[in-house]
C-alpha cells in the first residue's frame, strides 16, 4: 500500500516514531503475570529469605553480645589466614561500635546482610558453574543471562522485585544476587575448563567415575578460581549497599544515605569509616593466599572493571610452545557428489520459489495480521476522527512484502531463503572452505526455518473484524519452502561430514532438558497474551454496519415520520456508543479469536523436542543421524524465532498506539531461541571431511567443486 498524505517518508527521522517495539509493555505485562499466577511460589521464596536473614541478624549477630562477634571474626581471621588478619578484624569491629550510637547495630546488619547474599550465591553459583564448565550446551545457554545479569542496570530489575516483595532486605538481598552471582559461576566454569586435559583422561582411564574425577581432580585444581570468584562476589556485594539502603535494607549505608540528604559531614565521615572497616574485614578473609599486595580501593575498582570478564583477574602465564613447521602433507576437503549436486540444486530452486512468492498477492480486501492492530485493516472500520488514516482498502491486495501483506514474514522468509541460496553456491564453488553455516547443516537450517515460518503463517487467521481473504502468494512460498527442505535433507543425507572429536556414547542428558524447558515456554506463551489492546474508540463489526445502514437509509425516506426519524438517529447513537472499547482487550495465543499461530508453533516444538533426543543419542548412536536430528532441531528453532520476528516486526510496522503484541512473544522468542540452542550444542564441531595428501604426490587433484 502507498504511503498515506501527510505520513512521513522513509528518509525522516519521525518515521521511526511510526514503530513500535513493546518491550516495555512485555516486561509489563510479564511482571503482572508472575505476581498473579506464581503468588505461592513468591510467598515461599519471600519466607525463606526472611528467615534466613532474621536468623542471621538477630539470632546470631544481635543475639549475642558484641564481644563475642569480635572474638568469633577475631578466631575466624586467624584460622582463615593468619593472625594478623584476627587482630585487623578485631579491632576493626570494635571501632565500627565506638563510632556513635546504633552503629553496632548497622554494622552487624551490614555484616549479616553481605553474609546472607555471598551464602546463597556460593550454593547456587558454584554448582551452576561446575554444571556449566562440565556441560558446553548448558554454558551457551547460561553465558547470555550472565552478560544481561550484570550489564542491565541494577534499577531495571529492582522494582520488579519491590513488586513481588516490597521494600525491604528480602528484595534488597535478591537484587544484590543478580548483580554479584555471574563472576562466581563465570570463574568456578573457567576453573573447571582450565584442569588440563590428560589430567582428566588420565583419571578415566584409571576407572574414576566422574563424580570421583570432580571431587578429586577438577575441583581441586579449579580452587585458586573459584575463591577468587567468592571474592569478586563479596566485592560486587559490598559495591551494591548503596541500593540495598536505596530499598530498605538498612545497614551502615543507611547512614551514608541519610549523610547526604541532611548534607551531615560528621555523619558522613563516621559511617563511611564504618563501611570501610567492615569491607577490609570481609575482603581481608575471603583473599586467596598471597594476594594481598593491594588496597581495598584497587580491587574494588577491579573486580567492578572485570564484572563481565572475571577471568582477567586471574594470573595465568602463557605458554608458547616452539614447534617446527611441517609441510609434510597438505589437507583438501571432500568434493560435492552427485547426490549432493541434485539436493543443491534442489534447495536453491525452492529458495528461488520462495523469493519469488514475495511479490505475489498473499492476500486482498484488507489486511491479515495487521488487522489486529489498526482498524484502517478492519472492513469498514476507520477512524471517525477523519484522519489520514480513514482510506478504504477493502479492494486493494497484498504482497508479501507489504505492512498489510506478509509484511514482517516476508522479510524473514527472503532472508532465509536468500542464505540458503548461499550456503549452495558455496560449497558448490569451494566445498568445505565456506563460513561454517554456509554448509549442507546451515542449508537444511534455513530451509526448516523458513518453512515453519510459512506454514505458521499459512494457518493462521486475521482478525474477526476482517474480511481480508488469503491469495497464491502464501501458498507458493509454502511450497517453495516444502521443495527447499527436501533438497538440504537429499544435501545432508549425501554430505561427507565428520566431527572433531567422537560424540559420547551414551546419552546427552542437558540438550534434552534444554528441548524440555523449550516446551514449557511454548506452552507459556499460547497461554499468555499475543496482543494487549487499550484502543478507546468504536468498534463496528461488518453486522452492526449493516444495521446502522438499514437505519439510515430507514431515516432519510421521505416517508419516514419526523418523530420516527429523531427516535432512529437516537437508536443509531446508542448503537454506536454501545460498541465502544473503553478497556484492555488481551487476546492469548491459543484464543481462537486470535492469531491462533501459537497453536501451530507446537509443532515445530514437538518435532524439536523428538529431533533433540535422537541428536542427544538416547535413540541411535549414528553419528550421520544425531548430525542431521540436530540440525532439525536447531532448524526449527530458528523457525520459531522468525514467527515471533514476524509478528512482532508486522505489529510494531503498522500498528495504532495503543495496541501492542503481548509477552507471549517474547516467550516464543525464548522457546524459538532454546530449542535452537540444544540443536546446535550437537552439531557445533561438524565439518566437511577432509582427505590428507602426501605433498610429494604429483598433482593434487581439484576438488574446488564443480559449476552449474
Amino acid at each position: 500500500m502507498p504511503f498515506l498524505q501527510g505520513q512521513p517518508k522513509v528518509t525522516d527521522n519521525e518515521v521511526l516514531d511510526e514503530w513500535r517495539i513493546p518491550f516495555g509493555d512485555w516486561y509489563d505485562q510479564a511482571v503482572d503475570w508472575v505476581d498473579n499466577e506464581l503468588k505461592p511460589i513468591l510467598d515461599g521464596i519471600d519466607w525463606l529469605f526472611s528467615q534466613l536473614v532474621d536468623f542471621v541478624n538477630d539470632t546470631i549477630l544481635l543475639g549475642v553480645p558484641w564481644f563475642v562477634i569480635v572474638l568469633a571474626f577475631f578466631v575466624l581471621g586467624w584460622v582463615v589466614q593468619n593472625i594478623r588478619v584476627g587482630i585487623f578484624s578485631a579491632i576493626a569491629l570494635t571501632l565500627c561500635g565506638l563510632l556513635g550510637t546504633g552503629y553496632w547495630d548497622q554494622t552487624a546488619k551490614t555484616i549479616g546482610f553481605i553474609m546472607v547474599a555471598v551464602f546463597l550465591c556460593t550454593v547456587i553459583g558454584i554448582p551452576i558453574g561446575i554444571m556449566a564448565g562440565r556441560v558446553d550446551s548448558f554454558w551457551r545457554a547460561v553465558r547470555p543471562v550472565l552478560d544481561a545479569m550484570q550489564v542491565v542496570h541494577s534499577f531495571v530489575y529492582m522494582l520488579p522485585f519491590i513488586y513481588f516483595f516490597g521494600i525491604g532486605e528480602v528484595s534488597a538481598t535478591i537484587v544484590t544476587m543478580v548483580f554479584a552471582l555471574p563472576p562466581l559461576i563465570r570463574l568456578t566454569n573457567l576453573g573447571i575448563r582450565q584442569v588440563p586435559e590428560d589430567v582428566v583422561e588420565a583419571s578415566r582411564a584409571f576407572g574414576q567415575t566422574e563424580l570421583a574425577i570432580l571431587r578429586d581432580v577438577q575441583l581441586p585444581l579449579a580452587r585458586p578460581a573459584i575463591m577468587t570468584g567468592i571474592n569478586q562476589t563479596l566485592l560486587l556485594s559490598i559495591s551494591m549497599l548503596g541500593i540495598a539502603a536505596i530499598m530498605g535494607a538498612g545497614g551502615l549505608a543507611q547512614f551514608m544515605f541519610r549523610a547526604l540528604s541532611n548534607q551531615d559531614p560528621a555523619l558522613s565521615g563516621s559511617a563511611g569509616l564504618s563501611f570501610f572497616l567492615v569491607a577490609v574485614v570481609l575482603d581481608r578473609l575471603t583473599q586467596r593466599d598471597g594476594d594481598n599486595s593491594q588496597s581495598l580501593a584497587a580491587r574494588m575498582k577491579r573486580a567492578w572493571a572485570n564484572r563481565t570478564t572475571p577471568e582477567n583477574l586471574l594470573d595465568t602465564p602463557t605458554i608458547e610452545l616452539d614447534l617446527p613447521e611441517t609441510a609434510s602433507s597438505q589437507v583438501v576437503y571432500e568434493p560435492v557428489n552427485l547426490q549432493e549436486r541434485t539436493g543443491i540444486i534442489a534447495s536453491i530452486a525452492g529458495a528461488a520459489v520462495v523469493i519469488i512468492s514475495l511479490f505475489l498477492t498473499w492476500n486482498s480486501g484488507g489486511g491479515w495480521f495487521t488487522s489486529f492492530s489498526r482498524r484502517v485493516d478492519e472492513l469498514g472500520q476507520v477512524p471517525a476522527s477523519g484522519s489520514s488514516d480513514a482510506v478504504n482498502i477493502t479492494a486493494d491486495s497484498f504482497n508479501g512484502l507489504e505492512a498489510s501483506g506478509g509484511s514482517w514474514f516476508g522479510y524473514v522468509l527472503g532472508f532465509l531463503a536468500i542464505l540458503a541460496i548461499a550456503a549452495g553456491l558455496a560449497v558448490m564453488r569451494q566445498p568445505g572452505n565456506t563460513s561454517r553455516w554456509l554448509n549442507a547443516d546451515g542449508s537444511l537450517v534455513f530451509s526448516l526455518a523458513s518453512l515453519v515460518v510459512a506454514f505458521v503463517y499459512f494457518l493462521s487467521q486475521p482478525s474477526e473484524l476482517s474480511v481480508a481473504e488469503s491469495s497464491i502468494g502464501s501458498v507458493v512460498a509454502l511450497i517453495g519452502a516444502l521443495t527447499m527442505t527436501a533438497g538440504s535433507v537429499k544435501w545432508i543425507m549425501a554430505a561427507k561430514h565428520e566431527p572433531l572429536r567422537p560424540l559420547p556414547s551414551q546419552g546427552v542428558v542437558s540438550p534434552v532438558v534444554v528441548a524440555s524447558l523449550s516446551m514449557c515456554l511454548l506452552i507459556g506463551a499460547g497461554f499468555a497474551n499475543f496482543s494487549y489492546d487499550e484502543r478507546v474508540e468504536s468498534v463496528i463489526t461488518a453486522e452492526l454496519q449493516e444495521t446502522l445502514d438499514a437505519l439510515e437509509a430507514e431515516a432519510r425516506d421521505p416517508e419516514t415520520e419526523q418523530r420516527r426519524s429523531l427516535a432512529i438517529i437516537n437508536e443509531m447513537t446508542s448503537l454506536r456508543a454501545s460498541a465502544i472499547q473503553d478497556e484492555t482487550i488481551t487476546i492469548s495465543g491459543f484464543a481462537s479469536n486470535g492469531p491462533t499461530m501459537a497453536r501451530w508453533t507446537l509443532v515445530p516444538g514437538v518435532l524439536g523436542l523428538i529431533s533433540t533426543v535422537i541428536a542427544a543419542g538416547f535413540v541411535f548412536k549414528d553419528t550421520r543421524l544425531r548430525w542431521i536430528a540436530g540440525a532439525t532441531s536447531l532448524g526449527l528453532g530458528a523457525g520459531l524465532l522468525g514467527v515471533s520476528l514476524g509478528w512482532t516486526g508486522t505489529l510494531a510496522r503498522a500498528t495504532d498506539q495503543n495496541i501492542v503484541s503481548g509477552v507471549g512473544v517474547f516467550f516464543l522468542m525464548l522457546a524459538g531461541a532454546t530449542l535452537a540452542n540444544s540443536g546446535r550444542s550437537i552439531i557445533h564441531e561438524f565439518h566437511r571431511s577432509r582427505v590428507y595428501l602426501d605433498i610429494d604426490d604429483q598433482e593434487i587433484p581439484d576438488t574446488a567443486g564443480v559449476s552449474f
